[in-house]
């Protein structure tokens, strides 16, 4: 072989090579593009992780709401609404720290007095508690009650019920907003 050929053929080897190269080159554009939608998919990435965990967190709150609004609105509901004649005043404050502001207004009159006149005792016993609905900051329970009265001159009587009982969270305390009598 002539040196003539061998160059040529490596001249038309090289203009191949720089052919085959300048097509897998990327443009400007091309790489700003490519890097706007990798930019955009790690935000996507983020915000979803994002998402994800404060919604763990919320559901972790609920779960441990529920436990605790299982655990106290029978007592809540038994504290507001008992009263005994021989210390009524004391019965009501710890009423009165138990309900919402809103509750108090409506309720408020029954939270400053003792029983009715020759009643001795009014005592609400509750029974199992059902979550009807729990959230972040309130929830509403079904409670069956019996409320046990008992007259001045010494005579009990027992009235079995169902209240719906709505609950709100304030500083990590459960207030009473609401009760209903359902039966």
């Amino acid at each position: 072989m002539s040196k003539a050929s061998i160059r040529t053929g490596g001249d038309v080897a090289t203009a191949d090579m720089r052919r085959r190269m300048a097509s897998r080159i990327v443009s400007r554009r091309e790489a700003v593009a490519a890097l706007v939608l990798v930019a955009v998919l790690l935000l996507a990435l983020v915000a979803a992780v994002w998402v994800s965990a404060r919604d763990h967190v919320t559901d972790s709150r609920i779960a441990a709401n529920r436990i605790s609004l299982r655990e106290q609105a029978g007592g809540i509901v038994d504290d507001v609404f008992s009263v005994d004649a021989a210390h009524w005043q004391d019965d009501r404050a710890r009423a009165r720290r138990l309900v919402a502001a809103g509750f108090a207004g409506t309720f408020g009159a029954q939270l400053q007095r003792g029983p009715a006149e020759g009643t001795a005792s009014v005592r609400w016993q509750s029974g199992t508690v059902a979550l009807a609905s729990v959230g972040r900051d309130s929830g509403t329970t079904l409670i069956p009650v019996v409320v046990h009265t008992r007259a001045a001159a010494g005579a009990e009587s027992a009235e079995n019920h169902t209240v719906r009982a709505d609950l709100e969270l304030r500083d990590d305390q459960w207030l009473l907003t609401g009760l209903e009598v359902l039966t």
